[in-house]
Order: C-alpha cells, then sequence, then structure tokens
C-alpha cells in the first residue's frame, strides 16, 4: 500500500478532531469517556506520525511553518475538546502555534476558548477578537467573544451593561452569517435569557419578553439540530430556567424531564426531583392551610390589621413648660377618642403656671380632630412643635421587588452556567 503524504495525514487529522468534537457535543451514552480517550489516543498517534514526517520536502518554508502551526492547533484543540474543564496541555500547545503562525484564526479561536475555561476573561477576549479581525465570517468567534463579554463587568455597573449591549450585536452578528446554524440560536437565546439574570433591573413585562424571545430561540435551535440528526439536551436545561422565571413550573419539570431522557448524565433528573418535591410542599400547606386553626389565622390577621391600618390618631404628645421655662413631653396611656394628658399650663397654652396652680386642665379632642387625622392617608408619622400627630406630605407606601441556571453548550465554561461549573466543548 502506497505511504500516505504528509498533507494526507494532515487531512486525516482534522478528520478525526472534528469527530472528536462529535462525541463530545452529542454522545451521551456511558461509555462516552472511553470512547473519548480512545479518540484522543488514536488522534495523538496521527499526529505524531505526521510529526516524523520531516516538514517542508519539495515545498517553500513559509507552507512548512504553516503545517507545523496548523499541526500544533490541532494537538492542543484535541485535549481543549476532550476535558471540560481547562486544560494546561491545550494552552502550551494553542500558544506555541500563534506563536509560529499569527495568521492561524482557528488556533486564536481555541485559544480564546481555552483561557475562559481558566476564567482568564480579559486574555480570552484579546485571542477572539483577533480571531475576528483575521476572519470576520467564522461565526465561532463571534459566539464565544458574546459569551465572554457577558461576564466582564462588576453587578449593574455601566460596563457591565455596555458589556451586555456588545454582547447582543455579536449575537446577532453570528446569526446574521448562517441563520441555518443552530449553535448561533442557541447562543442568541442564551443572550436573552442573561440579559434577564444578569442586569437584575428589568421591570416585570421586560423579564417576561426577554423570556419569550428565549424560548423562540432554543426552539429554533431545537428545529435545525434536529435536520441535523442531533438532540441538544443543553436546550431543554436552558428551556427549563426560562420557564422557571416565568413561573410555568409544569413546562420547566417537563424539559427537565425531556433533557434527562436525551442525556441521563446531565443532572436534569435532580433538578427534576427538587422541584417536585418543592411544588409537593407547597400544595401540601396551601391544602392544610399550613396547619393553622381559624382562631390563630384571626388573631394573626387582627394583628396585623392593627399594626398596619390603624383606627384611632397616633398617641398625643402634649407638650408641657415647666417653671424654668423648658419645654417637656407627656404621653397619655389610653388612645382613646377623648384623650386625656397632664400638663403643667396656666389658663393658655405655652404660658409659664401660675404660682401654686397646681391643677392639671384635661386636653380633649373632639370627634372632629379625630376624624381629621384618620382621614390623613397613611405614611411616615412625625411629631410636629405642639405634638399633634402629623404625616409627612412626602410619605407614600413602600413596594417590593422579587427577583428571579443554565448550560451554554459549546461555551460552557466560558462563564454562563449558573452553577458555576463548566461543561463540555468547543
Amino acid at each position: 500500500a502506497p505511504v500516505p503524504s504528509q498533507a494526507e495525514l494532515l487531512q486525516e487529522v482534522e478528520r478525526r478532531v472534528r469527530a472528536l468534537d462529535e462525541i463530545c457535543e452529542f454522545y451521551y451514552m456511558s461509555d462516552k469517556e472511553s470512547r473519548i480517550q480512545q479518540e484522543l489516543q488514536a488522534i495523538m498517534t496521527l499526529i505524531d506520525m505526521v510529526a516524523a514526517v520531516p516538514f517542508g520536502a519539495g515545498d517553500s518554508s513559509s507552507s512548512c511553518v504553516v503545517d507545523r502551526a496548523r499541526l500544533l492547533y490541532l494537538r492542543g484543540r484535541a485535549h481543549d475538546a476532550h476535558q471540560q474543564n481547562y486544560s494546561e496541555e491545550a494552552e502550551k500547545f494553542l500558544t506555541k502555534a500563534v506563536k509560529l503562525d499569527p495568521c492561524l484564526c482557528d488556533a486564536w479561536t481555541s485559544l480564546g476558548h481555552t483561557y475562559a475555561k481558566k476564567r482568564d476573561m480579559l486574555k480570552a477576549r484579546d485571542c477572539l477578537e483577533r480571531a475576528i479581525k483575521l476572519d470576520s465570517s467564522d461565526a465561532k468567534p463571534l459566539r464565544y467573544l458574546a459569551v465572554v463579554m457577558r461576564t466582564i463587568g462588576e453587578g449593574n455597573s455601566p460596563e457591565r451593561h455596555e458589556n451586555m449591549h456588545k454582547s447582543f450585536a455579536l449575537t446577532k452578528q453570528a446569526l446574521a452569517l448562517n441563520l441555518d446554524d443552530p449553535f448561533s440560536w442557541f447562543f442568541s437565546g442564551n443572550s436573552y435569557l442573561m440579559e434577564a439574570t444578569m442586569t437584575k433591573v428589568q421591570s416585570e413585562a421586560a423579564l417576561r419578553t426577554s423570556m419569550e424571545r428565549a424560548l423562540k430561540a432554543f426552539t429554533r435551535a431545537e428545529m435545525l439540530f434536529g435536520k441535523l440528526g442531533h438532540e441538544y439536551p443543553d436546550i431543554w436545561l436552558n428551556r427549563a430556567e426560562a420557564y422557571r422565571y416565568l413561573l410555568d413550573y409544569n413546562g420547566a419539570i417537563e424539559a427537565w424531564k425531556r433533557c434527562h431522557v436525551i442525556d441521563p448524565y446531565a443532572g436534569a433528573d435532580a433538578l427534576y426531583q427538587q422541584h417536585a418535591r418543592l411544588l409537593t410542599k407547597i400544595g401540601t400547606q396551601i391544602k392544610n392551610k399550613c396547619r393553622l386553626k381559624a382562631r390563630q389565622v384571626g388573631d394573626s390577621l387582627r394583628v396585623i390589621k392593627q399594626s398596619v391600618v390603624p383606627r384611632l390618631p397616633l398617641k398625643f404628645r402634649p407638650t408641657a413648660v415647666t417653671r424654668a421655662g423648658a419645654t417637656t413631653s407627656t404621653q397619655s396611656r389610653t388612645p382613646t377618642a377623648t384623650a386625656t394628658a397632664t400638663a403643667t399650663s396656666g389658663r393658655g397654652r405655652g404660658k409659664p403656671p401660675r404660682p401654686g396652680n397646681t391643677k392639671t386642665p384635661a386636653i380633649t379632642t373632639t370627634t372632629s380632630d379625630v376624624n381629621k387625622v384618620a382621614s390623613r392617608p397613611l405614611g411616615t408619622t412625625t411629631m410636629d412643635g405642639e405634638g399633634a400627630s402629623r404625616v409627612s406630605p412626602d410619605a407614600s407606601p413602600s413596594s417590593g421587588s422579587t427577583a428571579s441556571s443554565h448550560h451554554d453548550g459549546q461555551d460552557v465554561g466560558m462563564g454562563e452556567s449558573t452553577d458555576g461549573s463548566p461543561a463540555n466543548g468547543v
């Protein structure tokens, strides 16, 4: 049999690396790890065969450099693909590849992906931007950079919001290159999902809109994967998160069940069981009325009603003037419609008492006074100079707001998994 040439061996290595990617992304049986190890071993054997042949036989020196750089890239990419977490071997070979050939776009893309797994997002951004400058028609570095940009910045800082806008633009740019690319639709759905979970400043209507758009993008990605003969479990994991934000727990549970059918090792069964137990517990508490008796509920409601909506004005604190002219405040003990308070005043309020006059006149409030106070809006209560209860004009009732995990497929390990764990792949 004729000995294959170096070019033919390189093509075979590239084919086997793509096959390794297919196993990592779309093979979900129990022997997945052993198959990955077998394929990786075959790739390394082929690479060693190619490296044993002298480069540049009958070719120019520049072609020799390109082939050597591509071989280093394929070795690094294979190490990056078969590990869920960061691979030091992948970084070493990919760094050598881009140093040998700075124009190798694929090597810059894979190196950026490796740095993202390492959680070095700034280096990942630089590598991916370099890849896009070399080839703006490749959607993969655009998708990866969109994920990386969403992770740069703190909390709700202006930098974070600016990077979120850049991420959306990059996702749309990748989608515009090929509307039939299922990964681009999947990443687009993740962009809408992450918009809601990261910014945390949206209204309820905006949150619902983002989640509905995410679900539509996931549906389109699922359809396109089906045309290629694949099922992608991460779509169902992220779809469940969108349903959960919409409080559609039936939809979320069905999505987790579907994910578990596709990939029994994705962890969806644990999420399904956890939420099923939670919903069962809530339903039981509602059915049993939290095991509270009617008298207990009634007493609790009366306490809440009295503390939140008082029927009578707050306790009066009439001003008392001492002989030396200093003012003090005394508080009535019974806040009834006719409030009686003691004060050491004379014939007129605010005047010092006459010597020897120790009588304490009663200060009463009429029904009209009570109605005036009771008709005022509830709010922040202060005491005015006369001791009467009043409500600040700018007081307003406070309102609460509710705040609201997922995998990103190819870009897992790049900051989008809610549980912080990276997942497969390129």
